[in-house]
């Protein structure tokens, strides 16, 4: 195969992706049972996804809305956390 044909076929085969019509797409299913927990934590709490650790850390009664008044200005040691 000539240097002419590779580089024709590496266009054919690199161009769908850039148009984002990839072969290959990775599809990842999010149905199903999801958990968290701090790093080194022993508790899995239930989570939602799509979610945020926010929102499930709500649900379970851990933290007040984060989204009401000054709340999230005290919450900000969660981000602290893995």
């Amino acid at each position: 195969m000539g240097r002419r044909s590779l580089i024709w076929l590496a266009w054919i085969m690199i161009l769908p992706c850039w148009l984002g019509q990839c072969w290959a797409q990775l599809e990842v299913d999010l149905q199903g049972k999801w958990e968290f927990r701090e790093m080194g934590g022993k508790d899995w709490l239930p989570a939602q996804v799509p979610g945020t650790v926010h929102t499930d850390m709500m649900a379970a009664g851990l933290i007040p809305d984060p989204y009401f008044g000054d709340n999230a200005s005290k919450l900000q040691w969660i981000e602290q956390l893995d």
